[in-house]
């Protein structure tokens, strides 16, 4: 009997954890491809994933902690370059995510970039 309770009990943990990774997953959220600077998010936010593709030569992403588009005096937490039109870059921050506290600003210049955040 004790060993019909553990594993019970074992199986149960098992789903829990499977459900509550599902649940994580479907919270995130992704741009789509953005092709101009925009301000992504106005609060606090989690970033998971970023891609770039290079329009033209020397494309780059730069994504700031800041809820709109002044970055004077704001954190600059991500910046990606290719130096050849149509490279592209994929960079993940695993599980954890990269956090900003006021937002999510992306200057986008020669390329275009999807973001997956929350």
């Amino acid at each position: 009997m004790k060993k019909l309770y553990i594993l019970i009990l074992t199986l149960f943990l098992f789903f829990c954890s499977i459900q509550a990774e599902a649940d994580n997953a479907q919270r995130k959220i992704t741009t789509g491809k953005q092709s101009s600077s925009a301000v992504i998010a106005t609060v606090a936010s989690t970033i998971y994933d970023i891609d770039i593709v290079a329009t033209s030569a020397n494309g780059y992403a730069c994504v700031f902690d800041s809820a709109s588009v002044t970055t004077s005096g704001k954190n600059e937490v991500i910046e990606i370059r290719e130096a050849t039109q149509y490279d592209s870059k994929h960079k993940s921050f695993g599980r954890e995510g990269l956090k900003v506290y006021e937002g999510i600003y992306l200057y986008l210049n020669n390329a275009t970039a999807t973001i997956t955040y929350y």
